[in-house]
């Protein structure tokens, strides 16, 4: 299987693996740990309870066979009775592998050791073999083993008589030669009273005494052989039991502790296996949780990193990223609410994008025209109508009214010349501000036909007022039926507010720039009125510059710099003398001189104007010459403001072709043939090649020389009257 990085990546997967471990490795370690130690407990109960039983069968089987010895040991006895002159010496039995008789008379010394339990009273002793019953011999205290000896009185009623001794045979006693009932594992360990071993099969049997003390210790019962540890030379540890054997009734001796051990291993054998196969069912089923675990960790990190993505996506407003999930869960729930909002907040935004563009462009236009066409598309952009209707009032709203309309499927505009009844117009200076029409208010059917929405099913209006006055009408049409929520109705009449604002600063621009306008015309004209020569001449002079400058390809912008720089280019004439400028004879060097200052008192009189400083090349250059023999500079070629080369030709035409007071007209052929050959010279090439297909472009010499006002819009915001001025004639004076 494949790994996915994503698992060592992401946090939730590191989650998942810590609860993982935690809620599924860690109980299953533990539950085994349990398991194998309750196993374990279990099995080892279950030995001493057997290794109990063992230790009490060992102890029954010793007794019986110190039974049998003595019935042995009594026969033997009997028969030497029978013959007191037999020589003493050792004879050898069946269970008694040596039988002898010797003097252990009370003042021998043979019964008299002292051990743990007490000293053996000698009158006890002599009761217990007066009545014919065997005695164990007490074993030395040196530590070294001896073997298991019997003794009994050959006469039982003499005190003084020999006893005969026998020597247990130790094969017979202990059962090596298979005749115990120890299990096959287990060994065995039988100890005196004292703590003396007496028969050990193991080399572990040196700690077992210990053992046995210290679990007496815990429990008085002697029937109770708990589990003890038991080191060997070998390292095993041993479980045993263990069981005293009471022996005092019977043959006067210190009662046996049997101990059977078995080795732990063999104890917990059984579990051994299990102990093998059990971690690789750990393993197992860890490995197979583990499978199922990145599973489920997949399939939640899948949706995660579509959810991540889509984030990631939205913050950039990529609204039209979908989330696709269908895992039949939350995540699929979550995915189907994510991509609503996300549809939602497609729609707001681009809402409030088209808001911004139709608030800006309505705001940033300057012109009537521009500001209702920008209001038009907006409206048609952001409200998703079928047709959008503006009506703009002309003057007090009687008389022409302008429309402009947009359509689903192709955009149109056209312009009606309506009237507007008295009582339509009544009935819109009675809407409430920030009121609806068709929502707030019923909407008239003539106001419906007025705005070209009778084929819609909804219509709403609101009206555009300027100053108390309605300034116009906008109207939204929708094929279907539609009802605008609370915040789009909001944004109509903030449009309806935004509107009258730009139309209103249209309106008072455009008599800002009539009255710039007339400005100029009346400084051009009492510039012309000095004299009756020149009268016409500035307004002749700009007309011919802008057709000039509009044939060379200069934009509205520069047309309109053209055109102010042109009426006022003759401006500094008002410092003339009228005397010179209608002397009849040749002017001297000093009166030239004078004439031609006019370029630079022309600048000083519009220096203290800021609006003009775009327009003074034009004033202070059009007298300069394109190869720098020109004035009051001498300015060559390009460095001449490219529209005070196009003035200097068309005031060079004009003052030829009109008569001055030293001399008379001259004809419009010769003149336009004399700048032809100028060209490169007095004038600029480029601007010769415009003047004259100008020339060919307005029918002919005649109708160019007697061009009147023309209305045309040469600016973005300004309408303009083009007329022409007086040049400086190529040779004496201006």
């Amino acid at each position: 299987m494949k790994i996915d990085r994503r698992l060592f990546q992401s946090k939730l997967a590191h989650r998942v693996f810590l609860a993982f471990v935690v809620c599924a490795l860690v109980p299953i370690g533990i539950v085994g740990a349990l398991s194998y130690r309750s196993v374990t407990n279990q099995l080892i109960a279950q030995a001493s309870s057997r290794l109990r039983q063992a230790s009490k069968a060992l102890g029954l089987s010793l007794y019986e066979r110190l039974l049998f010895a003595e019935v042995e040991l009594a026969t033997v006895s009997r028969a030497l009775a029978k013959e007191p002159d037999a020589k003493a010496g050792w004879v050898r039995g069946d269970r008694l592998s040596q039988i002898e008789t010797v003097d252990l008379s009370p003042g021998s010394g043979a019964f008299d050791r002292e051990s743990s339990g007490g000293v053996f009273q000698q009158h006890q002793r002599e009761a217990h073999l007066e009545i014919g019953k065997a005695t164990l011999l007490p074993f030395p205290d040196n530590g070294a083993s001896s073997p298991v000896r019997l003794a009994l009185r050959l006469d039982p009623a003499d005190p003084e008589s020999k006893m005969v001794v026998g020597e247990v045979d130790p094969n017979y006693l202990w059962g090596l030669d298979g005749g115990n009932s120890v299990p096959a594992d287990a060994q065995f360990c039988v100890y005196e009273g004292s703590g003396r071993l007496i028969y050990g099969s193991f080399d572990g049997c040196r700690d077992a005494w210990f053992a046995v003390q210290a679990d007496q210790e815990v429990s008085s019962d002697a029937e109770k052989a708990t589990v003890f540890p038991v080191s060997s030379m070998s390292g095993e540890r041993y479980v045993g039991g263990h069981r005293e054997l009471f022996l005092g009734a019977r043959f006067f001796a210190r009662d046996w502790m049997i101990v059977v051990c078995e080795p732990r291993s063999a104890v917990v054998r059984p579990i051994e296996r299990w102990r093998l196969v059990f971690p690789a069912v750990v393993l197992l089923a860890s490995w197979v949780v583990l499978l199922v675990i990145i599973s489920v960790i997949r399939k939640n990190l899948d949706p995660i990193d579509r959810f991540r993505e889509a984030t990631v996506r939205l913050a950039r407003r990529d609204f039209d990223f979908e989330v696709d999930v269908t895992t039949g869960d939350e995540f699929e729930q979550l995915a189907d609410a994510f991509n609503q909002m996300s549809t939602q907040l497609r729609r707001q935004f681009g809402a409030l994008a088209a808001s911004g563009r139709l608030h800006r462009a309505i705001l940033s236009s300057l012109d009537a025209e521009t500001v209702v066409e920008a209001a038009v598309s907006g409206a048609a952009d952001y409200f998703e109508c079928d047709r959008v209707s503006i009506i703009v009032f002309e003057g007090n709203g009687e008389g022409l009214v302008r429309t402009s309309a947009r359509g689903v499927g192709s955009d149109f505009d056209h312009e009606l010349e309506l009237v507007v009844t008295p009582d339509l117009l009544a009935k819109l200076e009675r809407v409430p501000e920030g009121s609806v029409i068709g929502h707030d208010l019923p909407v008239p059917s003539e106001l419906i036909a007025i705005l070209d929405l009778t084929e819609m099913e909804s219509v709403l209006a609101v009206p555009v007022a300027i100053r108390g006055s309605i300034a116009a009408l906008i109207g939204l049409g929708f094929l279907r039926h539609r009802v605008l929520p609370e915040d789009e109705l909001d944004h109509l009449t903030q449009l309806a507010d935004q509107f009258a604002v730009a139309l209103s600063n249209a309106r008072m621009l455009n008599e800002v720039n009539n009255f710039s306008l007339g400005t100029l015309e009346a400084l051009a004209r009492a510039v012309d009125a000095k004299s009756p020569w020149t009268a016409g001449h500035s307004e002749r002079v700009t007309q011919l510059a802008v057709n000039i400058g509009a044939v060379y390809g200069l934009d509205s912008f520069e047309l309109a710099k053209l055109y102010r720089g042109a009426m006022l280019h003759d401006i500094g004439k008002l410092g003339i003398s009228q005397t010179l400028l209608d002397k009849k004879g040749r002017l001297d060097h000093s009166e030239f001189d004078i004439v031609r200052s006019h370029t630079m008192i022309g600048e000083r009189i519009l220096e203290p104007v800021g609006a003009f400083a775009e327009i003074m090349p034009v004033v202070t250059q059009h007298h300069e010459r394109f190869d720098g023999s020109g004035y009051p500079n001498g300015l060559i070629g390009s460095a001449i403001d490219i529209k005070a080369r196009i003035l200097a030709v068309a005031d060079v035409f004009d003052a030829m072709t009109n008569p001055r007071p030293y001399r008379s007209s001259v004809d419009p052929l010769e003149v336009i043939e004399m700048i032809r050959r100028q060209a490169g010279t007095q004038f600029d090439p480029d601007v010769v090649d415009a003047f004259l297909r100008a020339i060919e472009s307005r029918g002919g010499i005649d109708q160019l020389v007697m061009l009147k006002s023309d209305h045309s819009i040469f600016a973005p915001h300004q309408h303009a009257r083009w007329r022409a001025d007086e040049p400086q004639p190529m040779g004496n004076k201006s």
